[in-house]
């Protein structure tokens, strides 16, 4: 058998198939949930002498068009006072009048803190009067509804001494910023305000203190002159009275876009230091319980008045029965004292 001298046969080499390039792994955000308020900064809040001089320095820049907007519930009110004054026969009117003033001043905030947002923003052409106003009153029930929680809810932990209402209400200070200028509905606007104060109490409740302080003192200052102003043309006169109403006229459409100016650049301050990831599961819950306490202390207190009254007047009534029969006992010791004086002197006379 011969030898196969034949060449190896080579098998023909398959061409590689090219890799195709693994795509990206798209990793999802992260959704924070409710429960958590966050973004963190790494920025201080701002100080007590800073706001203060931000605040005046805004103010003094755009008091014509903030000034505006305060005055106007201010002179509703005054209205209602002078005519009040004129006689009973305008006591009615005047009461009207003093009611469309009331409702004025609860839209008043909203108008001029979206004034302050839009000013901020450097669209301070855009704020009008009335155009302003129709914005205030489209918060009108918001704010009604979020001051009657608040209120509610700082008289339930009023219950437990006066320490947790003054807690609780520090903590809330800028709910209503959050409400109108971030759109935080319900009690997300109380959460977003914990969020905010949380880890910065103490230095929140010095600065609200501070601008209190100086609003003090300014009343102060037109207190003395409203003193001075009586002791020159009597306490009842009625240029003492119009002289007073100007005085505090002046102070609220200076002082009021003042403090919302204050309150403006604080809330602004706390958002860009705010801490990060922030529960408030527990205050919600605190807030509820403290709301259900007030609901209670609310239906209570007509009834826990009508008993008071009811005490007052039976105590009255007793007090004066119990005067009546001293002074029938009074009078019976009186006469048996002067029966008993004559029958010594009878008993004592010579026969």
């Amino acid at each position: 058998m011969e030898p196969n001298n034949s060449e190896p046969v080579i098998a023909p080499i398959t061409p590689i198939t090219p890799v195709t390039p693994i795509a990206p792994i798209s990793v999802p955000p992260i959704d924070v949930p409710s429960s958590f308020e966050s973004v963190a900064s790494s920025q201080s809040l701002e100080g007590v002498g800073a706001l203060l001089r931000s605040s005046w320095d805004f103010f003094k820049a755009y008091w014509n068009i903030l000034m505006p907007l305060a005055v106007v519930p201010s002179i509703i009110m005054v209205a209602g006072s002078l005519l009040a004054m004129t006689g009973e026969s305008m006591l009615l009117v005047s009461l009207l009048v003093l009611l469309v003033g009331v409702v004025f001043s609860i839209a008043m905030a909203p108008t001029i803190i979206d004034a302050i947002q839009k000013i901020d923003s450097g669209n301070a052409g855009s704020v009008k009067l009335w155009p302003q106003y129709k914005i205030g009153f489209t918060f009108f029930w918001v704010v009604v509804g979020l001051g009657i929680l608040q209120v509610l809810i700082i008289m339930g932990s009023s219950v437990f001494v006066f320490v947790p209402s003054i807690i609780i209400g520090n903590f809330l200070c800028v709910f209503l910023f959050a409400r109108v200028l971030d759109g935080h509905r319900g009690f997300a606007a109380f959460t977003e305000s914990f969020s905010l104060v949380r880890g910065r109490w103490w230095g929140v409740f010095g600065r609200i203190l501070s601008f209190a302080l100086v609003y003090l003192i300014l009343m102060a200052i037109l207190i003395l002159i409203d003193l001075a102003v009586a002791a020159v043309f009597g306490q009842t006169s009625t240029t003492t009275s119009i002289i007073s109403l100007a005085l505090n006229l002046v102070l609220t459409v200076v002082m009021g876009p003042l403090a919302l100016i204050f309150n403006y650049k604080l809330y602004l301050s706390l958002k860009a230091s705010r801490a990060a990831m922030v529960s408030t599961i527990a205050f919600k819950r605190w807030l509820i319980a403290f709301l259900v306490v007030g609901i209670f202390v609310a239906i209570l207190l007509p009834f826990i008045g009508v008993v008071a009254v009811a005490g007052l007047g039976q105590t009255q009534v007793n007090n004066e029965a119990m005067r009546a029969r001293l002074n029938t006992l009074r009078g019976q010791m009186n006469q048996s004292s002067a029966s008993s004086t004559s029958t010594l002197q009878a008993t004592s006379s010579p026969q």
